[in-house]
């Protein structure tokens, strides 16, 4: 697996996680789980915001796997950083 395989599939599961959170939270207000007059609503703030971060880095992602260069090597070394803590992330990759 290299950088860039590894990123995709950490943004897959980012994805996933969101829209996972939001669906459990949401359920739980319309199931009347919990009270939404105690302040309760969906906690996720709707998954829009980190789905458009995956698609930005993806994109970034994509750049990298075309240029090949120092520079783009460096970007995707340090979004890799978050993930240091995986077991398929290699020490290889650290900026």
């Amino acid at each position: 697996m290299d950088l860039a395989d590894f990123l995709l599939a950490r943004i897959a599961e980012d994805e996933q996680d969101a829209s996972d959170v939001h669906e459990v939270d949401c359920d739980l207000v319309r199931q009347g789980a919990v009270d939404p007059a105690f302040g309760w609503t969906c906690s996720c703030g709707h998954p829009a915001r980190i789905l458009a971060e995956c698609q930005a880095k993806r994109w970034i992602v994509g750049a990298y796997d075309i240029l090949r260069d120092a520079g783009a090597e460096a970007v995707v070394a340090v979004l890799a950083l978050p993930y240091a803590d995986h077991p398929d992330y290699s020490a290889d990759w650290r900026p």
